[in-house]
């Protein structure tokens, strides 16, 4: 009985000891990320309003590429939301404008990087 102990108690110690550091764990993670340079996600949410019977669905696209020396943004991206299958907003940065529409009113917004301090 007191081998398995003993034997325990030294394996538990032993698998302690290989654990890596949260720490080592957290910068090699954030590292990973910012190497990143271009990239494209989706996501899906379900809501459910107190004041409404149904549940509400949103899903979003977004395609992105890092952008060097830029002072605005880090990133050029389009990014699409849609709400119920329906688009509802999109956006875009492509470095020089930014450009957002609804389709609700079918209206379209264009910023251009170089009259946004005026």
């Amino acid at each position: 009985m007191k081998n398995n102990i003993l034997t325990t108690v030294l394996l538990i110690l032993c698998f302690a000891s290989f654990g890596q550091d949260a720490k080592v764990i957290l910068k090699q993670s954030y590292d990973k990320c910012q190497s990143v340079q271009n990239g494209y996600y989706e996501m899906t949410t379900y809501k459910k309003f107190i004041s409404e019977k149904d549940t509400t669905m949103s899903s979003y696209n977004l395609s992105f590429k890092k952008l060097k020396n830029d002072s605005l943004c880090s990133s050029a991206f389009h990014y699409k939301s849609f709400l119920d299958d329906a688009t509802s907003i999109e956006a875009m940065y492509t470095g020089d404008d930014f450009v957002t529409a609804t389709s609700k009113d079918s209206t379209a917004t264009i910023m251009s990087k170089s009259l946004w301090a005026n």
